[in-house]
């Protein structure tokens, strides 16, 4: 199984752009509501189909191992960097129960999934 992760100092994004094309991708309707102010960034509104209330979509719903990302990933090599992020894809055992983790510098790494109690 192919997961993307972030490999860089500084902590997993996508730009605009790379949302945009995501989206695109898997047919989601949406809208891009442009910058509102010089400290909100542009919003991109999911429209759904069937009469629900809109939503904004966050990279952070991106499921890492969605294949339509993984393509992604690999064909628009850098253009996925959101400066502070450089895209990776490793690849990890079919069935294995895993977790994306992030390092203390903002970089990441896949883990299997054990119980944890703080």
């Amino acid at each position: 199984m192919k997961v993307v992760i972030n490999d860089m100092v500084g902590g997993f994004q996508l730009d605009l752009q790379s949302i945009v094309e995501f989206l695109t991708r898997k047919g989601i309707k949406f809208e891009v509501e442009p910058r509102a102010s010089i400290w909100r960034a542009a919003s991109v509104k999911i429209i759904p189909s069937g009469g629900e209330e809109f939503y904004y979509f966050s990279y952070n719903m991106i499921e890492r191992n969605d294949p339509d990302f993984v393509e992604m990933v690999q064909t628009m090599d850098d253009r996925v960097i959101n400066g502070c992020c450089h895209l990776k894809i490793v690849d990890i055992p079919d069935g294995i129960d895993w977790i994306v983790l992030e390092s203390e510098d903002g970089s990441e790494y896949v883990a299997e999934k054990f119980r944890t109690w703080y």
